[in-house]
């Protein structure tokens, strides 16, 4: 997923981006070792992080400085930032789309 057509790095490609977020192959990963050594229902386990996304959480200046890194991608900064600024120390952003996914 970081090489092009003819099997060469896409430079970028896994430090900046989506594709740069995770290990692909992570979440279900992580549903096998629930699956195999969890005692709790995956509803309960991702019950916080849907919470956060719907009822947010107050920013504080080390999320702030996060959220400008935010301007070198494109997609990212559609999402989160508004007309290309970080939100400010004590906003409290909400991800409603993610929260109901």
């Amino acid at each position: 997923m970081y090489l092009e057509a003819n099997g060469n790095v896409i430079k970028g490609a896994s430090s900046v981006g989506h594709l740069a977020v995770g290990v692909p192959g992570t979440v279900s990963g992580l549903e096998l070792a629930r699956t195999k050594y969890g005692s709790l229902p995956r509803a309960t386990l991702i019950a916080p992080a849907i919470k956060l996304a719907d009822k947010g959480f107050i920013l504080d200046k080390g999320d702030v400085d996060t959220f400008a890194d935010m301007r070198r991608d494109a997609a990212s900064a559609a999402i989160f930032l508004h007309k290309n600024a970080a939100p400010a120390a004590g906003h409290r952003p909400l991800q409603n789309d993610f929260a109901n996914t």
